[in-house]
């Protein structure tokens, strides 16, 4: 759990005094987001041309804001800065006494901070063979953003594609240097809340809510933009109010498959079959849809204890086309299962004469048992 506190600065020519009311107003955000991170604490403004200033310790923030520094990075703001961004941090991976651990991070080209836990940084830093500076996970999520950038400008359909590989949970504010009019503000299933005013043209951003209550309490003018949690929200310098609101993965949600106990209407009614040359699928007209080998079937077949049925493995779904979908396989245990399946795994015999033979009747599946063929099951019809 960490603390995120904001300022996103729109095109204004703003005075000293409004400049100093919001980075007092940005102070007091820091300070009340110690509760959520008392472990680090950092700051970091942003410029139109790229220029940037960093300070962070590993100290509270009630003893970070009366450093010298951070009154120096406060003061050194004008009026072409296009964000000012804090942190408070939580340490959950990596050593706060390694500044380099703490946020804000800059990543390449790319200043941000981030509230959550990637559970793969790890696997994707070896995947895309990244280069990697601090011990936190956190660093894989600037580094795809470095990345997404082109011809000096974010590519945010390009940063969403590999934003769906990272797991875990995500809610962070980015920019980049060579894009600094461009701020992405990502809320994912980490609480933000965001205010903004027209007339001083700014949004405020805090982890909680009350912190933004309790500093605003007194001031006229600040708006609530409600935005939903899993949202990438998009900020230009130019018009703050025209922002953007996406989800942050590119691609549709999945579908999910029918269950087994229903089917649509246009569909032909489809039946598996067990038989000694195999299993097969058939439709309502009789056509063979699909059909395996036996001592294939055996192998692309799982059981299930606490069914006591046969479902089909994730290598069987793979093979039966799209169209057609098997949910499960009610065929019972047999004694000769476990040898049958333990040997077929070693590859020691690849034939199907040791396999148990299933012949279908005229009442349905005919499956052998110790003492022959005695028990008998109907067909199953499938969606």
């Amino acid at each position: 759990m960490c603390g995120l506190a904001g300022v996103i600065f729109g095109n204004k020519r703003r005075r000293a005094e409004e400049r100093e009311y919001l980075a007092w107003l940005f102070t007091r955000l820091l300070v009340l987001s110690e509760e959520r991170g008392p472990h680090a604490t950092g700051a970091a403004w942003l410029d139109t041309d790229g220029g940037h200033r960093l300070f962070k310790r590993p100290v509270t923030a009630e003893r970070f804001v009366t450093d010298k520094a951070f009154a120096e990075l406060l003061a050194s703001m004008d009026n072409r800065a296009t964000l000012l961004l804090g942190h408070t941090r939580w340490r959950t991976r990596g050593d706060e006494r390694v500044n380099s651990n703490n946020h804000p991070i800059r990543a390449g080209e790319v200043i941000a901070t981030h509230n959550g836990t990637i559970y793969n940084a790890d696997y994707l830093f070896r995947r895309w063979k990244m280069r990697r500076f601090a011990e936190v996970d956190s660093e894989i999520l600037f580094r795809l953003a470095a990345n997404a950038a082109r011809d000096g400008a974010m590519d945010i359909a390009r940063f969403k594609a590999r934003l769906r590989r990272c797991r875990g949970q995500i809610t962070a504010v980015i920019a980049c240097r060579t894009d600094p009019e461009t701020v992405i503000v990502l809320k994912g299933n980490r609480p933000l809340e965001m205010r903004w005013h027209p007339r001083r043209k700014a949004v405020l951003y805090a982890s909680d809510p009350a912190y933004l209550d309790a500093v605003l309490a007194e001031e006229k003018g600040w708006r609530e933009i409600a935005v939903p949690p899993m949202s990438l929200v998009v900020f230009r310098r130019e018009d703050l109010a025209a922002y953007s609101v996406e989800p942050p993965s590119s691609s549709s949600p999945r579908r999910k498959r029918a269950r087994s106990h229903g089917r649509h209407p246009n569909e032909p009614d489809r039946t598996l079959v067990a038989e000694p040359n195999g299993l097969r699928i058939t439709c309502g007209s009789g056509a063979v849809l699909w059909k395996q080998r036996p001592w294939k079937v055996f192998r692309l077949l799982r059981f299930s204890v606490r069914s006591d049925a046969f479902h089909p493995s994730s290598r069987l779904r793979r093979l039966i086309p799209s169209s057609i979908w098997i949910h499960r396989i009610p065929l019972r245990r047999w004694p000769s299962w476990r040898q049958s399946r333990r040997e077929i795994s070693r590859g020691r015999r690849r034939d199907s004469s040791h396999l148990p033979r299933c012949r279908f009747g005229a009442t349905g599946f005919q499956l052998p048992s110790r003492s022959g063929f005695a028990a008998t099951l109907p067909p199953t019809e499938l969606p």
